[in-house]
């Protein structure tokens, strides 16, 4: 296991990349965690922090109940890939695999054995012989990956490894982790802002903002039940919709409404152009305007102009402009949000003494 406790990181300029009083949370044996947030969120510093490249400010980091953030670099069992594949450009992808090898005194034996069996797993053993210029920027990213793989460590660090791919590249390569992290028995930590990596990769995600933790969980946990908008709006990709409290009209509000409610979310595809069933409940939406359309093949979306409200539909049918439209927003799938972006779906699932609910008992559909 890998437990990180009250990490915190602040430059000499004062600029704080991971806040006091730090992240804490523990990554369990042969776990897969993606570290996922936008840019400046603290996550490649985190990873850094990790490998020994960054140096701590407060806080610990340890593996398997010792300490290791007092451990030089080369002595914690790390292998990091990077985002720009870091080889030695005058070595063949042989030398650079066995590099780190030699670093770590494996005899030659047993290094020449590992680079081997590494290269048929990654199907790169015909490249062996080649410099890496020679090779495409997907057969870089293996050999890469099979620099860190020789080295058996018991952390594998993964720095943004797919964004210089291209896109068919990357999705094939994503599966080829997610495979390769099965058979090595080992923790994997994955710095992304792509949210397609983070939520097809991960056991279990980590959001960061600014700094700080917004939420861990699984990808389903947090795609469901995100804990603040910032969550909501991050993770997934289809376009989350936000309407304020305070431009619905009190008799289309159809649903339970707490009184601490600021924000409704729902996601484009949770939308409805007809209601589902007559039971259900639904936030009712009448005469939106067709602003714009995009025809994406299998699916279709929609923009609408009540608080730029938009709908993904299956399909591509081509609607005409300014079409008038009824929608249905399932309060099922509502997020409520307070005035400080913190959900309150939880809230309105068991209420306790507070915040109150607002009951409107208005027609749904």
């Amino acid at each position: 296991m890998l437990t990180i406790k009250n990490l915190s990181k602040k430059y000499p300029n004062g600029y704080e990349a991971i806040k006091a009083p730090g992240l804490s949370f523990s990554i369990e044996p042969n776990e897969f965690v993606v570290l996922v947030g936008p840019s400046g969120c603290g996550k490649s510093t985190l990873l850094r922090m990790i490998s020994g490249l960054e140096s701590i400010t407060a806080g610990s980091i340890d593996h398997d109940g010792f300490r290791m953030d007092d451990k030089d670099p080369a002595k914690r069992k790390i292998a990091m890939v990077f985002q720009n594949y870091a080889l030695y450009p005058h070595m063949s992808c042989y030398q650079n695999m066995m590099f780190g090898l030699k670093n770590l005194k494996v005899p030659k034996a047993e290094a020449h054995e590992r680079i081997v069996r590494t290269a048929k797993m990654l199907d790169v053993e015909h490249l062996l012989e080649r410099k890496p210029a020679m090779l495409s920027g997907g057969q870089r990213q293996r050999i890469a990956i099979g620099r860190a793989i020789v080295k058996k460590p018991n952390i594998f660090l993964f720095d943004e490894p797919l964004s210089n791919l291209d896109a068919q590249l990357r999705n094939h390569m994503r599966m080829e982790i997610k495979k390769l992290h099965k058979q090595l028995n080992a923790i994997s930590i994955y710095v992304t802002h792509d949210q397609t990596e983070a939520m097809t990769l991960a056991d279990k995600l980590v959001v960061l903002n600014k700094g700080e933790i917004e939420q861990i969980g699984t990808p389903q946990e947090v795609f469901e039940n995100p804990n603040t908008l910032f969550v909501a709006k991050f993770i997934g990709t289809s376009p989350l919709n936000q309407l304020s409290a305070d431009d619905i009209p009190v008799s289309k509000l159809g649903g339970q409404i707490l009184d601490e409610t600021r924000t409704l979310a729902i996601r484009s595809e949770d939308i409805c152009f007809e209601p589902d069933s007559a039971r259900e409940p639904y936030l009712v939406l009448e005469n939106g305007k067709l602003e714009e359309q995009e025809i994406l093949g299998t699916d279709s979306l929609y923009h609408y102009d009540f608080s730029g409200l938009q709908v993904t539909a299956k399909g591509s049918t081509n609607r005409p402009q300014n079409d008038s439209q009824t929608l249905y927003l399932p309060w099922r799938k509502i997020i409520q949000f307070n005035d400080k972006g913190e959900s309150l779906n939880e809230v309105k699932k068991s209420p306790g003494n507070s915040p109150k609910l607002r009951l409107h008992t208005s027609s749904a559909a």
